[in-house]
């Protein structure tokens, strides 16, 4: 029996295409492969310890506070925001924030990456990046899946996922403008994160990359660092990092596992490199992210208390 749409909309007295697929192809993969991916949410009631006296402080992550109760501010340049019950709050990651915190501040917040093309951030690549209020948050939606010592289901983080990405819908000025640049950059590098999609592990050298370029190394940390603002050392250890946390967290492997896995010498020379970048061993951050988990609060190490 042959089959009859009998749905169609393209026989009424007037028709006009809004949207179809090839006039958006560019924006229907700007949409697909713009990713917030939570590292974790929680809950943390803080008070003049919170403050950096002064001090211009930053974590590697992005950060949402959904303020709960008390009294906070945080200056960044000239511009200053004052944290109030009710609503969401963006700091931006890699971007130095000084706190003031006299009395008692508790709050609700996410950690979490802002992930495009071969692991780049569109965030931390927008030069207006700065804190930002994103608007009312429902504490009983956020809350209803906190209850007692169950980690979030499915279902919890694809509701948190959406509300960060409608957040950040309203309240980026041009997403097609901060990551149309980086859209050529990465069509000019394609061949480069290729191998480093395929090859990463702590073998692989600034000189693997700049063959794959086909140019020499001088030419090519040149060309990276003018395109990325990142020298390509930099970007490979950063990788690198996003990969072994992945692994601290989303696997019980041992740390000597981990490390053979990534290809280093050993594993001392793997927590060695961790620790670099973290601020602490790959051991002691897996034991201390889970307690958070499990406390359902994040005070833990000021340098994460942001």
């Amino acid at each position: 029996m042959p089959y009859h749409d009998n749905t169609s909309r393209f026989r009424p007295r007037s028709h006009k295409t809004i949207f179809s697929e090839p006039e958006a192809a560019s924006r229907r993969l700007h949409s697909q492969t713009l990713r917030f991916e939570i590292i974790g949410l929680f809950r943390t009631e803080v008070g003049p310890e919170w403050d950096s006296q002064g001090k211009e402080e930053s974590d590697h992550f992005h950060h949402v506070d959904l303020v709960v109760g008390g009294e906070a501010l945080v200056r960044h340049g000239s511009s200053q925001l004052t944290l109030q019950r009710g609503l969401a709050y963006f700091f931006p990651g890699a971007t130095p924030l000084i706190r003031e915190c006299r009395q008692r501040y508790e709050t609700l917040w996410l950690r979490f990456r802002c992930c495009w093309l071969s692991g780049f951030d569109p965030l931390l690549q927008w030069p207006e990046r700065t804190p930002l209020c994103l608007g009312p948050w429902d504490e009983q939606e956020w809350c209803v899946s906190l209850r007692g010592n169950a980690l979030p289901d499915t279902q919890a983080l694809m509701r948190w996922q959406s509300r960060l990405i409608r957040w950040f819908a309203d309240a980026l000025p041009n997403v097609d403008a901060i990551i149309g640049e980086q859209a050529q950059a990465h069509e000019q590098f394609q061949s480069v994160f290729e191998l480093i999609d395929n090859r990463l592990h702590a073998n692989l050298r600034v000189d693997d990359l700049a063959q794959a370029y086909r140019s020499s190394v001088q030419t090519f940390s040149r060309d990276f660092s003018k395109t990325f603002g990142q020298a390509p050392k930099a970007y490979l250890r950063s990788r690198l990092n996003q990969r072994a946390i992945a692994l601290i967290m989303g696997s019980h492997a041992t740390m000597k596992e981990i490390a053979n896995q990534l290809r280093f010498s050993d594993e001392y020379y793997f927590s060695r490199f961790f620790t670099q970048l973290n601020g602490r061993s790959p051991a002691r951050y897996r034991r201390s992210m889970r307690e958070q988990y499990a406390c359902g609060h994040g005070a833990g190490e000021p340098a994460d208390a942001q």
